[in-house]
């Protein structure tokens, strides 16, 4: 295992946290927690192998932008509900001073964009409020946060490199990883824990808007959604006008080649 619990014993005490985005990833870490004789006796392990590579988390925390697809919505609420039967504490954070992440967009004229490979808008309304939280509940205390990358996704783990449990640094596990599970595995040990939100399985997650989105994306959107698909246009005809604006800004600026052009614009 590259990041598992194995030969931690001794080790500096860390908080162990879910980062649950609610897809089919997360949410297998979070049902196999809650139901772990169960998912044992699916995957045929025992227990002791289960828990050396699942962390006994002391809190799940989903960060909500405020623009997922109705389904994650729909999984969040089963979510909070089977948590409450099982006594786990279950979190929803939010970026309370940008609010809901279309409305920014739409506010600016902007569209989600990536910079220099970084996924920015992941990072201030998924990352962040999530890290605050942490702050606010743990202090300056260590944490290990998990995250949900299958076993055949290499290319997302990629961006991260090994780290093994050292004094004084907080880490990243990835059990699923660990546990040798797959995608395909995921789905159907969701579906052996009979973790069907509205009686459906789980679906990926992701902002609606999303630049990943692929074509059979957005036609199921449209076929599915067609509220969220009129806040796409919303969105993009916000971006035309803004953008045209801000263009002519910089022209009658001179074309400055290095900051921001400030204008009265608002």
């Amino acid at each position: 295992p590259a990041l598992g619990l194995v030969g931690l014993v001794g080790a500096t005490r860390h908080h162990e946290v879910l980062a649950c985005g609610l897809g089919v990833d997360s949410t297998c870490l979070l049902a196999m927690h809650l139901e772990r004789d169960a998912t044992c006796e699916y995957l045929g392990i025992d227990r002791a192998t289960l828990d050396m590579h699942l962390p006994d988390y002391e809190a799940a925390v989903f960060s909500d932008p405020g623009n997922e697809w109705p389904h994650t919505y729909a999984n969040l609420d089963y979510t909070l509900d089977r948590c409450e039967k099982a006594g786990f504490n279950f979190v929803v954070v939010r970026n309370e001073q940008a609010g809901p992440i279309a409305d920014a967009h739409i506010k600016t004229g902007s569209l989600p964009f990536f910079n220099g490979g970084a996924h920015i808008c992941s990072q201030k309304w998924k990352v962040m409020p999530q890290q605050e939280w942490a702050k606010e509940t743990y202090g300056d205390d260590l944490l290990a946060w998990s995250i949900g990358y299958a076993a055949d996704e290499e290319k997302r783990f990629c961006k991260y490199k090994a780290k093994e449990i050292d004094d004084g640094e907080n880490i990243t596990r990835m059990p699923l990883m660990d546990l040798g599970i797959t995608r395909v595995m995921e789905s159907a040990i969701l579906r052996h824990l009979e973790w069907l939100p509205n009686g459906e399985e789980v679906k990926f997650s992701a902002c609606v808007f999303c630049p990943y989105n692929t074509a059979e994306d957005l036609d199921f959107m449209q076929t599915t959604y067609p509220e969220v698909w009129d806040l796409l246009h919303e969105m993009e005809e916000a971006f035309a006008v803004e953008s045209a604006r801000k263009h002519r800004a910089w022209v009658d600026a001179g074309h400055p080649l290095n900051g921001r052009c400030k204008t009265t614009l608002e």
